[in-house]
């Protein structure tokens, strides 16, 4: 059977397709070129908006040492403040964050923080032992050992916002001395005649009825149970003795019960509770 003839191609031909690397090329870079003359007149090209410049943007700066303005085209708020030559600290609280972009007219609030370490001397105040003794008569009271103040040292870290303390925070108490306790003799002696008064009066004016108490060098009180000007005037008869200190015992006892009544035992607060009579 007789081979049939091949189809013939009009107008083909074999040699361009030796040229196809060099079209390819060709077209590389053409089409660019193409593609922006084809573009809508002001429509930015991939470059151009890579090199386009940024806008620059308005910013107010609040903080603890003023305020401040400025014009600026960093991309952030870090970077403006960088620009503005506001410097903070590791503390410090920046509010937008340094790395939020700025995107138009930005208000930028710094807080300053800062922390401090404060040390107080804290004394620490003797004990006092108190011992009876029946030799002693009740009211007196002597001192064997004058004792003294103990010392430590208190740590504290005080955190400032704004040059305001806005908070404390205890760190540690660093003990420096040990008091030394207060050592006192009390008198549990009595005597047959003895009343409440003879054993306040011990106590508040060593049994003297005649003692004046003297402070800064101006007499406060006078008498054996210790009234002040006030207080006697207020609760005198009036043929008694202007001043407390020249009332004879049975006089200031007389006085004394009067403001018994009145105030309670708490008129001789130190001695009355040393007593037991409240």
């Amino acid at each position: 059977m007789p081979t049939p003839p091949r189809p013939r191609v009009v107008g083909a031909s074999r040699r361009p397709l030796r040229r196809l690397p060099q079209l390819l090329a060709l077209a590389a870079v053409a089409l660019p070129l193409v593609a922006a003359v084809a573009a809508p007149a002001g429509a930015p090209t991939e470059r151009a908006r890579a090199v386009a410049p940024s806008v620059p943007a308005h910013v107010t700066v609040v903080d603890g040492l003023g305020v401040r303005l400025g014009v600026t085209d960093a991309p952030d708020v870090g970077g403006a403040l960088a620009e503005l030559d506001v410097a903070t600290g590791p503390l410090d609280r920046v509010v937008p964050a340094p790395d939020t972009p700025l995107d138009g007219p930005t208000t930028v609030v710094i807080e300053r923080v800062v922390v401090v370490a404060e040390r107080r001397r804290v004394e620490l105040a003797a004990p006092t032992v108190r011992i009876e003794d029946p030799d002693l008569l009740q009211g007196y009271v002597e001192v064997d050992e004058e004792g003294r103040a103990g010392l430590r040292i208190d740590t504290t870290l005080v955190l400032h916002v704004d040059g305001s303390v806005a908070s404390r925070l205890h760190l540690r108490s660093t003990p420096v001395s040990e008091p030394e306790p207060r050592i006192e003799r009390v008198g549990t002696g009595t005597r047959p005649d003895d009343t409440v008064w003879d054993v306040l009066a011990r106590c508040e004016a060593s049994g003297r009825w005649d003692a004046e108490g003297v402070v800064d060098g101006r007499v406060v009180h006078r008498g054996g149970l210790q009234f002040t000007d006030t207080t006697w005037d207020a609760f005198r008869p009036a043929e008694f003795p202007e001043l407390a200190s020249d009332a004879t015992r049975e006089q200031q006892i007389h006085v004394a019960e009067r403001v018994l009544a009145r105030q309670g035992w708490g008129a001789w607060p130190t001695c009355s509770a040393r007593l037991g009579l409240r």
